[in-house]
């Protein structure tokens, strides 16, 4: 609860820095992307009896949402499966099996020049991902996230270290935007130290701050761990960073502030009131940024990274 009233709160904020450098608009919106899991991924609109649908391969959908894909002779059917759900669907029929559930589809998986399409919204949610569909002046985008990738950001949402060391199989997952909002799982990694160590041992880079999504419409924020634990008054984690070589000096992609300026913003909204939502003690929260204010201070005047 905790992490999902932060990034209301962060959400918020970050909004109010949006400029027209860090939000590129598509110059035409004719075609909506497909995103699954970061990775451009193609597929269709197919019309029938009068229904428009968004469709994808079968095996497009199986490889990009990481599912076995399985054909049964004996009962002319395709199972589609992961170490949650299984997914049974037949070939122009709207009566599908999630999970040994019934289910009818909006439309029948279908042949189309020789390959079998399924709708997108259905194979994903059946699976256990996620989907948002925007489309707008800045924006014309289908965002979706595995039930993997789900799992990776709810395991760092809830501060379970344990579950993110198990599912963290490749650092640049925590690069992939969590929605079309921008916002990025390592956001949400330094809320102490043993979670941000997860990051590095995998070969997180310290530095990190790229972005590839700008030219779909998604928000680039660009915030380093630094930038993130400073803007959370996480002192401990500061400190952890700096011993391992974060650069102080960066300034967010946005160029509002580097980290000094992200710790004395902090302090001046804590006295405000601003992170009463998750700590009413305004005192404490205000001397935890002037011991940030104090760290990065040392660092930068000593030349310590």
């Amino acid at each position: 609860m905790k992490k999902l009233n932060l990034l209301l709160g962060l959400i918020f904020f970050i909004t109010l820095l949006y400029s027209p450098t860090t939000m590129a608009k598509p110059k035409e919106a004719a075609q909506v992307l497909l995103y699954v899991d970061g990775q451009s991924v193609v597929y269709k609109k197919i019309t029938k009896q009068g229904r428009t649908e968004n469709m994808i391969s079968l095996r497009a959908a199986a490889s990009a949402l990481h599912l076995n894909l399985t054909w049964s002779a004996s009962s002319k059917e395709w199972l589609l499966s992961s170490a949650t759900h299984t997914i049974k669907v037949k070939l122009n029929s709207t009566t599908a099996y999630v999970d040994n559930q019934k289910k009818t589809l909006k439309m029948a998986p279908m042949l189309d020049n020789g390959t079998l399409y399924i709708p997108i919204r259905f194979i994903v949610e059946s699976s256990g991902g996620t989907l948002q569909y925007y489309k707008g002046d800045d924006m014309a985008l289908i965002w979706v996230l595995s039930s993997e990738q789900e799992a990776l950001n709810s395991a760092l949402l809830s501060d379970n270290v344990k579950q993110l060391k198990h599912l963290l199989k490749d650092w640049r997952a925590l690069t992939i935007p969590m929605g079309v909002d921008g916002m990025l799982p390592y956001d949400f990694a330094t809320d102490s130290v043993a979670e941000t160590k997860v990051l590095l041992d995998a070969g997180f880079p310290i530095n990190y701050q790229e972005f590839e999504y700008t030219q779909i419409g998604i928000p680039n924020h660009g915030y380093t761990l630094l930038h993130n634990a400073v803007s959370h008054g996480q002192l401990e984690v500061v400190q952890y960073l700096l011993d391992n070589g974060a650069d102080p000096n960066l300034f967010t992609k946005t160029g509002f502030a580097d980290a000094l300026g992200l710790a004395k913003w902090g302090k001046s909204s804590a006295s405000e009131g601003f992170f009463d939502y998750k700590n009413k003690d305004r005192d404490a929260m205000v001397q935890k940024y002037e011991a940030i204010i104090a760290l990065l201070e040392k660092h930068i005047s000593e030349g310590l990274f």
